[in-house]
């Protein structure tokens, strides 16, 4: 089997369920650009899951996860009238154990430490999403929790945070 068709064989299966349910994945996507939505779908079911709906802001979304059957949720942060954050917040109170993924452009450890303590299990940033959007799905269907790499690498860069801070912000993520 040559190599292109052995990534092929795997997102194919990357998007089903390992406990040997052949269901596609299932999951709504939130962001206010339009262009994003495109993207994000694209990357999903070329990786084998199924895009049940999509929404533009935060009340949207809150409205989506009720109306739509869904495995997990990939949200951006910074969105109209209720942000990813507290759209999280809301849908994790009305439908506990819901699992998200917060899709943004903020490389910070800040931010996604707030996403984690808000109930995310997955902090994927925009620049790495072709690679990490899959492994982020893969990890939270998993039940493991899931940062992008540069986020990790950022948290660590001298001058970004104290020993002190670093070692606080690496219990905080280990222990979720």
């Amino acid at each position: 089997m040559n190599r292109h068709t052995q990534r092929d064989g795997d997102a194919q299966t990357a998007g089903r369920r390992k406990t040997g349910d052949q269901r596609r994945i299932r999951i709504l996507v939130a962001d206010d650009n339009d262009f994003m939505r495109h993207c994000v779908r694209l990357i999903l079911t070329r990786d084998g899951c199924e895009v049940v709906a999509t929404a533009a802001d935060g009340e949207e979304l809150v409205a989506c996860a009720t109306l739509h059957p869904h495995d997990l949720i990939v949200t951006d942060i910074h969105m109209p009238r209720m942000n990813g954050l507290q759209a999280t917040r809301e849908i994790l109170r009305r439908h506990a154990g819901t699992r998200v993924i917060l899709l943004t452009s903020d490389d910070d450890y800040e931010t996604a430490r707030i996403g984690f303590e808000m109930g995310a299990m997955g902090y994927v940033v925009k620049d790495g999403m072709t690679t990490d959007l899959r492994d982020a799905v893969e990890a939270v269907l998993a039940g493991k929790v899931f940062l992008s790499g540069c986020v990790v690498r950022y948290a660590y860069a001298p001058g970004h945070a104290t020993p002190a801070e670093r070692a606080a912000t690496t219990v905080d993520f280990t222990a979720l």
